[in-house]
């Protein structure tokens, strides 16, 4: 008898404790199942873009739930490069940052951006534009995925021409001289509707960068070397200061005759799509590349990037969002495909031009797509601290304020010069 109970008590104690482990157990494999990954996204969008904003926000929590422990915190966007850094520098920086490329060149100098994977960006390179890659290549890494995408070229409304008798839009400098003044409307001495938008004040220098690209010419050259002050230079600052000041059938702005249908054309790039596709005159917009200048026709290219500061804390999780969001085929269109048609910006892998999402706006990036198949884009100058801002003023000086072209061109490569010395020295 005595046995048996002390059988019956070492069979409760043990039975007790087996009960104490897996109950310890349960309750640690809770804590284990609630500890989730929580990835600092700064997507670039918010609520003031809306149409972008919900269909990024729809796709990371798609991300989510098929990362069950992964939680995206979306940071949004900041205002400026130096914000940007201050971010990175915090106790809890960014898992993922979208910037410009000025700021990526910026980061990469100082050291603080790890570059993209080898395998993603294999993969990156076989099935993305060039171009888009190309823009985001430092020292022969590349620095972020690409996000955006705008090239330069013209937009046409093909009723207008129709009107005038004009069968296509200009292929040529030439031809552009030829139909300008036809399609342009004066009040006495003044413009009243031009017949092309040099676009705004603020983006001219990439067109006139492109046609100088067209004209044979570069701002520096694969060494960094200056070379402005050049015959393909004056070229180009000739036909846009024939265009704007002696010709007269080009002027700045113009943008809300245009939307409204009274203007020609306009030098554009895609994201013009969001302002035109609500709008009623969009059936009768087309595109087409810059007019060819001495040696070709000359385009110019910008994207953003999403990249991974070196202070991240999950960067592997990080990539793998980031080579979900470029690769993965979601209704027949990556993620940043999504994105960018919502954003009215060019695809960036190729087949994505044929899903649904790039729709309505397809037959609209025609020009566009063509063009990126030889745009330049900024970071070939942007690597060496070139900024083409002061050859877009020096066309200006000569328009407005009559200065000689040799003298303004020459302004703006001393000016050009001294933006370089100082990123050296940065």
């Amino acid at each position: 008898m005595l046995r048996w109970r002390v059988n019956q008590l070492a069979m409760r104690y043990t039975l007790a404790g087996i009960l104490v482990l897996l109950f310890v157990a349960s309750v640690q494999g809770m804590a284990l199942a609630e500890e989730k990954i929580v990835l600092r996204f700064m997507s670039g969008f918010t609520e003031a873009q809306p149409v972008v904003y919900r269909e990024v926000e729809q796709l990371l929590r798609l991300y989510e739930e098929l990362n069950p422990h992964i939680v995206i915190e979306d940071l949004g966007r900041v205002a400026s490069a130096d914000e940007l850094l201050l971010k990175t520098m915090a106790q809890t920086p960014p898992d993922v940052v979208k910037t410009d490329v000025p700021t990526i060149v910026s980061f990469t100098t100082m050291g603080i951006l790890e570059p993209v994977p080898v395998s993603l960006e294999a993969v990156l390179k076989r099935n993305f534009y060039p171009v888009a890659v190309h823009a985001l290549t430092i020292n022969d890494s590349m620095m972020g995925v690409p996000i955006e995408s705008n090239v330069t070229g013209i937009i046409y409304n093909t009723r207008l021409f129709a009107e005038a008798g004009i069968a296509r839009p200009p292929a040529t400098w030439e031809e552009l001289d030829l139909i300008g003044p036809k399609l342009t409307r004066y009040e006495g001495n003044s413009i009243a509707r031009a017949a092309i938008s040099a676009g705004g004040t603020w983006d001219f220098d990439y067109f006139l960068m492109a046609s100088l690209f067209g004209d044979g010419g570069t701002l520096v050259d694969e060494q960094g070397v200056l070379r402005v002050d050049e015959a393909p230079t004056y070229t180009t600052v000739e036909r846009w200061t024939n265009a704007l000041g002696v010709k007269r059938y080009m002027a700045f702005g113009h943008a809300a005759h245009f939307l409204k249908g009274e203007v020609a054309m306009y030098f554009g790039e895609p994201y013009w799509a969001q302002s035109l596709i609500n709008n009623n005159v969009f059936h009768e917009m087309a595109t087409t590349v810059m007019p060819k200048g001495t040696v070709s026709s000359g385009a110019t290219y910008r994207n953003h990037g999403y990249a991974v500061p070196t202070s991240a804390k999950n960067k592997e999780e990080a990539w793998k969002l980031l080579e979900w969001l470029a690769t993965r085929k979601i209704d027949g269109c990556t993620p940043i495909g999504r994105i960018n048609s919502a954003m009215g910006s060019l695809p960036l892998e190729r087949s994505d031009i044929t899903s649904s999402f790039y729709a309505p706006i397809r037959d609209f990036m025609n020009g566009f797509i063509a063009a990126s198949e030889f745009a330049v884009p900024n970071v070939t100058w942007l690597r060496f601290g070139a900024n083409p801002r002061p050859l877009a003023d020096a066309v200006k000086a000569i328009v407005n304020n009559g200065v000689a072209p040799q003298q303004a061109v020459k302004n703006a490569a001393t000016a050009i010069a001294a933006g370089m010395e100082d990123f050296k020295k940065k």
